[in-house]
């Protein structure tokens, strides 16, 4: 299984992503809560992290489920 792609499996009728990220596994379940998209066939990515104004952070790389539709984030 790579990095960042969900391996989708149904069960009972529920569509379920497993995902493997640096070394873990995580399972979601395929369904955006924002507007119900397939959360699962987006990119896993970071986030803009807390800071002063002015000063951007990027983090949490590897930990963000961002939806294909809308860019909502999962944590």
């Amino acid at each position: 299984m790579e990095n960042g792609k969900a391996l989708l499996v149904e069960v009972n009728k529920i569509s379920i992503g497993i995902f493997f990220e640096n070394g873990h596994v995580y399972a979601v379940r395929n369904q955006c809560p924002h507007k119900l998209a397939p959360i699962c066939k987006g990119v896993v990515d970071g986030t803009m992290l807390p800071s002063d104004p002015c000063d951007f952070k990027f983090g949490m790389e590897g930990e963000v489920l961002k939806c294909p539709w809308h860019g909502w984030h999962l944590i």
